[in-house]
C-alpha cells in the first residue's frame, strides 16, 4: 500500500515540475502555428512518459540568423549546450538537437567561452565583467547566458536580463511545460519576476543533485533490505541510515585510527554535499518568506532545525563514517568517488556526476551501484526532498540582445523540448548504466529525486545574501552543540537587511 501510494507521490510530483501552472496562461499561437512536427497520436513517448508537444511553429525560417551563447569553460559546464565530439548517446543526442532546432528555425548557433568555475567574487570576475560591460556598451554581443548558480544571481547581473515571465517580450516561452523546472521556479520569482530558468536542457543540474550512492553488491552481502523497495515504501530514514553509520567499520590499515583506507558505511565530501542535501533532505529552510511577499530568515521552529543540524554531526561522527576534509572541495569529493569505486563505502554522500572522471570510475566498477535520495528526519516526514548543488548552470536573456524576442523564445523553448524528449533519458543510462524504463525502480527511484528537488531561498541568492547557507547551516552540521537561536542573534539583523535591500530592488518594499 506503502508503495503503490509513493508510486502515485512520484507522478503527482513530476506533474507539477514537469506540467505545473504557471504565473500566466501558457501564450497562445494557434493561427500561426504550423502542424508540429513532434505531434504523435500517442498518449506516450517511447520512454513510458506523457507525450507533450510544444507550442512553436515549424514554419518560422530566421534566415540563418546568428544566435551567441555565452558559456562557462569547462566540458563539464557547457556539454549540455555543445558537444564538439561525440563519445556517446548523450553526446550524440545533444549534437543531433543543435542541429535539429537549427534546422527548423534557420538560426546558426554560436559559442563564447569564458572561465567562470570557481566558487567566490573571484572566480566568476571576467564573467560577470563580460556581461556587464556588453550591457553598458549596449553591445549586443550576447543573446543567452549561462551562468553559476551559486554566483548568477546577483543584483547587478539580475539587471542585464529580460524577465522570463514577460510573455509580450518572449512570446513562445512557456515555463509551465514539462522541459521546465517549476520548483526552481517558485523559488526564484519574486513579485513577479524572474530573470533565471533551469530545466532539462541543463544536464548540470542533474549533475549536481545531492544523492546517496549505495553499494548493491555489498549491501547484499551485509544483509541490508533492498533500499529500492525501501525508499518507494516510504521507509528510508535517518535512523536506518545512523544504524548502519553506527554498525560497519574495518580498519584495513590496522593503524588504530580512522583514515581513509579503512572501509565504512557512510562517507561524504567536506561541507556542501555532505551537509546541503540534508536542508531539503529535512525539509528545513533558512528564510520565510511573509504573507506580503516580503523575505526574513527564518525565527520559527529553531527546535527542528537545531535538531537536524545535531543529527547531522552525530551520523558523520559514528564510527561508520568518513567525512573527508581533505583538500579543497573538489578534492574531497574526488577522494569519497575514488573510496566508493574501491568498495570502500557503503553509502557515499555525492552528487550524480562530479566530473567525467567520475564517470568512468563508476561504468567501471564490478558491483552493481544505485541512487537513493537523501534520507527523512523521521517517519513522521511525509516526503522526501532533494538538494541541488550551487555549481549547475542557470540560462538568462540579457535585455540588451540585438536578436528579437519572438525567435529569442522560440530557440530557448525548441532547445528545452528536445532536451526533455531526447536527451535527458540517454543521461540517466549514462550514469545508471541500464536502459531508462519508467516502470523499472531503479527508474522511477532517479525521477523521485528529480520530482523533489527542491531550492531554498536562501541557497538561490546566496551571492545577494552574504552567503547565510555557510552560517546558519553548514557549521551548525561541522561543529558540535551549536545553539541554533544564539547563532541567529550574531546574525540575524544583518541579513534581514540584505533580505530586505533584495526585496526592494524587486519592487516589494519601497
Amino acid at each position: 500500500m506503502k508503495r503503490a501510494l509513493c508510486l502515485l507521490l512520484i507522478w503527482s510530483m513530476l506533474a507539477l515540475i514537469l506540467v505545473g501552472c504557471s504565473k500566466s496562461d501558457p501564450p497562445d499561437h494557434t493561427e500561426e502555428t504550423a502542424p508540429n512536427e513532434e505531434t504523435t497520436t500517442s498518449a506516450f513517448d517511447e520512454w513510458g512518459r506523457p507525450y507533450v508537444g510544444d507550442g512553436v511553429p515549424r514554419t518560422f525560417d530566421f534566415g540563418n540568423e546568428e544566435i551567441t551563447f555565452l558559456l562557462r569553460e569547462g566540458e563539464n559546464f557547457r556539454y549540455e549546450w555543445v558537444m564538439e565530439e561525440v563519445n556517446d548517446a548523450v553526446d550524440e543526442a545533444v549534437f543531433d538537437r543543435n542541429a535539429y532546432v537549427s534546422e527548423q528555425l534557420g538560426v546558426v548557433f554560436n559559442y563564447e567561452y569564458l572561465p567562470c568555475n570557481e566558487s567566490g567574487a573571484s572566480g566568476t570576475a571576467v564573467f560577470d565583467a563580460a556581461i556587464i560591460n556588453d550591457r553598458s556598451a549596449d553591445l549586443g554581443n550576447y543573446d543567452f547566458v549561462s551562468h553559476f548558480a551559486g554566483f548568477g544571481a546577483s543584483v547587478a547581473l539580475m539587471e542585464c536580463y529580460v524577465n522570463l515571465l514577460d510573455t509580450e517580450k518572449l512570446p513562445y516561452l512557456d515555463l509551465s511545460k514539462p522541459w521546465w523546472n517549476e520548483n526552481h521556479q517558485k523559488a526564484c520569482t519574486i513579485n513577479g519576476q524572474l530573470y533565471f530558468a533551469v530545466g532539462s536542457l541543463n544536464l548540470s543540474l542533474l549533475d549536481r543533485l545531492n544523492v546517496i550512492y549505495y553499494n548493491m553488491t555489498l549491501a547484499e552481502a551485509y544483509g541490508l533490505p533492498n533500499m529500492y523497495e525501501l525508499v518507494l515504501n516510504g521507509e528510508w530514514t535517518y535512523e536506518k541510515l545512523y544504524e548502519y553509520a553506527c554498525t560497519y567499520y574495518e580498519d584495513r590499515d590496522n593503524d588504530q585510527k580512522k583514515s581513509n583506507a579503512d572501509f565504512y558505511a557512510v562517507g561524504g565530501p567536506m561541507w556542501t554535499n555532505s551537509y546541503d542535501q540534508y536542508i531539503q533532505g529535512f525539509k528545513q529552510s533558512i528564510v520565510t518568506e511573509n504573507e506580503d511577499g516580503t523575505h526574513i530568515v527564518r525565527d520559527e521552529g529553531l527546535d527542528i532545525w537545531e535538531s537536524a543540524t545535531d543529527k547531522i554531526y552525530a551520523l558523520f561522527n559514528a564510527e561508520g563514517s568518513f567525512l573527508n576534509m581533505e583538500g579543497i572541495i573538489s578534492e574531497s569529493e574526488d577522494k569519497i568517488v575514488e573510496m566508493f569505486a574501491n568498495r570502500q563505502l557503503l553509502f557515499a554522500h555525492q552528487v550524480v556526476s562530479h566530473n567525467f572522471t567520475h564517470n568512468a570510475l563508476y561504468r567501471d566498477m564490478e558491483d552493481d551501484f544505485g541512487i537513493l535520495p537523501t534520507p527523512k528526519y523521521d517517519a513522521e516526514q511525509q516526503e522526501y526532498g532533494s538538494n541541488v548543488g550551487d555549481c549547475y548552470n542557470i540560462v538568462s536573456i540579457p535585455s540588451y540582445s540585438k536578436v528579437d524576442g519572438k525567435m529569442l523564445s522560440a530557440v530557448m523553448e525548441l532547445l528545452y523540448a528536445e532536451s526533455y524528449r531526447d536527451v535527458y533519458p540517454y543521461y540517466f543510462e549514462r550514469v545508471m548504466k541500464t536502459r531508462y524504463v519508467k516502470t523499472e525502480d531503479s527508474s522511477m527511484v532517479f525521477d523521485l529525486i528529480l520530482a523533489q528537488a527542491d531550492f531554498d531561498f536562501g541557497q538561490i541568492y546566496a551571492v545577494a545574501l552574504d552567503d547565510m547557507i555557510q552560517k546558519l547551516w553548514r557549521e551548525p552540521c561541522y561543529y558540535d552543540n551549536i545553539s541554533i537561536p544564539r547563532l541567529l542573534l550574531s546574525y540575524k539583523n544583518g541579513l534581514n537587511k540584505k533580505l530586505e535591500s533584495l526585496d526592494k530592488w524587486f519592487g516589494i518594499l519601497n
